[in-house]
């Protein structure tokens, strides 16, 4: 071989060295962990008793109350679980509502504590309780707090009506969330800052981005007075936070039928319930979405359904447990909502869905 030919071939093989380094590169900092596992769910509190949510929003129907067809502005979204054109966008600004981070909180015994028939959600983490009222939760939609070096993360969608409390983490990465402003099938969607991922507050799972498909883990929790939670537990805590600038669900306008007229994605036939009632909807261990008409829940014993046992509670909540104590995806609220995502729901009692 010349020398020149020798040279050529040495140039060639640089080259192809730089192009294979490129095709191989290492992504950039911080894509890597964000990418859904395919086939695996994120651990978590499975071991600690809670079942995670199985159930997946309902398929797009028909296309119905479509948003503008502009990709929401400032979200990942080129990784979807849904029909982008029916996230509806009427307040575009993120966070508008702000989130409470870090937030403060008192003891039982202090003024600035909830009067006695004021309702909070309530959580025990590794034995420490703290109480969320809704007072709170109205100005701020979304708490990112740590109860006893644990990530707790509130969420509370007041025109659904839903409230449901999620481990603040995903395999270790911390999830910081607040209101986006959008909405998807009459549910408020929250965003995860680091990814921009959307969710709602009934599911906990992501509809929207690198974390689609993706679910958070729900730790239980009660729905109560603050007397009845007091009652439960005297050591409790209870978190404090001031009005935030526009946060009020008043913001909305008053007229909740006329929210969920506009938000609500009915069907064309008629609904199993009236669109404002008051269920318990939860996901059993097979991923099959249940709802219970509250006020038709026996007082005096829980309720059973196969393996679930809902019971109803004194202040208008109500919560379900399954066989061994295992905790299901659960929320308290209007029936429209639930629908929406889960149109394919058992209604319980069977005769309020037959009677329509």
């Amino acid at each position: 071989m010349t020398r020149r030919a020798g040279l050529i071939v040495l140039l060639v093989s640089v080259v192809l060295a730089v192009l294979l380094a490129w095709v191989l590169r290492t992504p950039p900092e911080g894509a890597g962990h964000l990418a859904p596992a395919k086939g695996q769910e994120s651990g978590g509190l499975t071991a600690r008793g809670v079942v995670p949510p199985a159930a997946k929003p309902a398929a797009v129907r028909g296309g119905r109350l479509k948003g503008s067809l502009a990709l929401p502005e400032g979200y990942e979204v080129t990784i979807s679980a849904v029909d982008l054109a029916e996230v509806l966008d009427p307040t575009p600004r993120r966070e508008d509502i702000a989130p409470l981070d870090a937030p403060q909180s008192v003891g039982g015994d202090s003024p600035d504590a909830p009067k006695d028939d004021e309702t909070v959600i309530g959580v025990v983490v590794d034995g420490v309780a703290r109480a969320y009222p809704f007072s709170v939760l109205d100005y701020h939609w979304a708490v990112n707090d740590v109860v006893d070096g644990r990530r707790v993360l509130v969420v509370w969608d007041p025109i659904a009506g839903a409230a449901a409390v999620y481990e603040g983490s995903i395999d270790g990465r911390a999830v910081e969330a607040g209101a986006s402003g959008k909405w998807y099938r009459a549910n408020a969607l929250f965003h995860d800052r680091e990814s921009t991922s959307l969710f709602p507050a009934i599911t906990g799972r992501f509809l929207t981005g690198p974390l689609t498909g993706r679910a958070l883990h729900p730790i239980p929790f009660r729905r109560e007075t603050w007397r009845a939670w007091r009652e439960r537990h005297e050591a409790t805590r209870v978190v404090t936070g001031g009005p935030a600038a526009g946060g009020a669900p008043a913001a909305f306008g008053s007229d909740e039928q006329a929210w969920a007229t506009l938000l609500a994605n009915a069907s064309d036939s008629q609904p199993a319930l009236p669109l404002q009632e008051w269920v318990i909807g939860f996901i059993d261990p097979i991923g099959k979405p249940t709802c219970c008409v509250i006020k038709e829940l026996p007082e005096d014993e829980p309720l059973r359904l196969g393996r679930a046992s809902v019971e109803r509670q004194p202040d208008g909540g109500a919560r379900v447990t399954l066989s061994g104590g295992m905790w299901p995806q659960q929320t308290v609220c209007r029936f429209y909502p639930w629908a929406s995502l889960y149109p394919d729901t058992e209604v319980w009692p069977q005769e309020r869905k037959d009677a329509n």
